[in-house]
């Protein structure tokens, strides 16, 4: 079963933030996917399960709101020369249906069965709502 991480997406406003921000910096990589890095203090322990089609979930706001698929895990070297992880990221990020979240520092495992479901593809009029009232609607059952 693959296992999810989540984290904060900092400095971002919205899932369009996002979007701009990884496909400003993303790169084709060595199989022609279009990938991004975001590199991270600690390497996940659970590298089989996370390379097994996990994801990265993104906290914009206090709610979770999009995820890309882990593609790679990459070991790297900062500037002042510690080591560091780069969590290799399929682009572009699938948006959710928005789901609160509390904030927090780093990265964290988040239970597959605590994510939540991707947003229909094609569906016009959600992601235009107020993020609140989509909340809502899903709590509710009637999306």
């Amino acid at each position: 079963m693959p296992q999810h991480l989540i984290k904060l997406s900092v400095g971002t406003q919205s899932p369009e933030m996002l979007h701009i921000w990884q496909e400003q910096r993303s790169y084709m990589d060595d199989e022609g996917q279009q990938v991004v890095a975001h590199v991270t203090r600690n390497r996940p322990k659970r590298e089989k399960e996370v390379l097994d089609g996990g994801s990265l979930y993104w906290i914009v706001k206090g709610q979770i709101v999009a995820r890309n698929q882990i593609v790679g895990l990459e070991d790297v070297e900062s500037s002042d020369g510690k080591k560091r992880c780069a969590l290799i990221l399929k682009v572009p990020a699938v948006e959710t249906f928005p789901k609160r979240h509390k904030i927090f520092q780093g990265w964290r495992y988040l239970d597959p069965d605590n994510a939540p479901d991707d947003m229909p593809k094609g569906q016009k009029g959600f992601s235009e709502m107020p993020a609140e009232m989509v909340m809502d609607l899903k709590e509710l059952g009637l999306i």
